[in-house]
């Protein structure tokens, strides 16, 4: 009767301790698949940013090429001049700028880099197509108007964090004077800023102005992504673009 009750007596249920164990192992898997789980949806969710936006990269940087391609100085051309509002004519008014408002400087010897990481303008250039005046068929002068346009690539800071900025270009038309004539004719005004990029952590701009020919210099914009979830992925990419205007030296 005694072993009866004994043997009762221990299959009745689990010990205090036991069930503790128990709560413990079940809660150590428990953490360790939640921690899986959940980096898995981070490297998951990390791969699907890697792409888009190394794709809002390429896009952004063809737009900003596309700019740099059509810098130029405002000109006059006349059936028997030409004048040109450039360093060759004296004047340094519508060089290249950094954002700091320092002509921009390059070497053939080597690149010189400009990094920009904070809020602020980058690169400041004109856009120009010349005011002309050509003699028509019955021998009068025909004139073709010019224009101005005055781009700014700035990053501007978001509501989220300062880290985290994008990058913008803005346009304007500007009423430019050469000899006493306006080349710019037509309303003046300034456009909608483009959004070009978004979670941009850094720009940097490299320039090398090329030995063989002077008056071509080479662009590099470097645009620096972070991703949003730890900050440890950064994604850079590079563009180049032949500019149609001098550096001071």
């Amino acid at each position: 009767m005694k072993d009866q009750l004994t043997r009762c007596r221990r299959s009745a249920g689990y010990s205090l301790i036991e069930i503790a164990l128990g709560v413990l192992i079940f809660s150590l898997v428990s953490g360790i698949t939640m921690t899986i789980y959940s980096r898995s949806n981070t490297y998951a969710a990390k791969g699907t940013w890697r792409v888009q936006t190394t794709a809002k990269q390429r896009t952004a940087l063809r737009q900003v090429k596309d700019f740099l391609e059509k810098s130029s100085y405002p000109s006059v051309i006349r059936v028997n001049n030409y004048y040109e509002s450039s360093p060759d004519f004296g004047s340094e008014d519508f060089v290249m700028k950094l954002g700091s408002g320092t002509a921009l400087k390059g070497t053939s010897a080597a690149v010189s880099y400009y990094s920009f990481e904070t809020a602020g303008p980058v690169l400041e250039f004109f856009a120009c197509t010349p005011r002309q005046e050509l003699e028509g068929l019955a021998s009068a002068l025909k004139e073709v108007p010019g224009t101005a346009r005055k781009l700014v690539l700035s990053l501007e800071a978001t509501a989220s964090t300062s880290s985290r900025m994008r990058l913008i270009a803005t346009s304007s038309s500007a009423e430019v004077t050469l000899n006493g004539e306006k080349v710019q004719v037509g309303t003046l005004g300034t456009e909608t800023p483009i959004v070009l990029l978004e979670d941009v952590t850094a720009v940097v701009v490299g320039v090398s102005t090329q030995a063989a020919t002077r008056e071509k210099t080479v662009l590099e914009l470097q645009v620096v992504n972070s991703d949003p979830f730890d900050g440890r992925l950064k994604l850079r990419e590079i563009a180049k673009a032949t500019i149609n205007v001098r550096v001071k030296k």
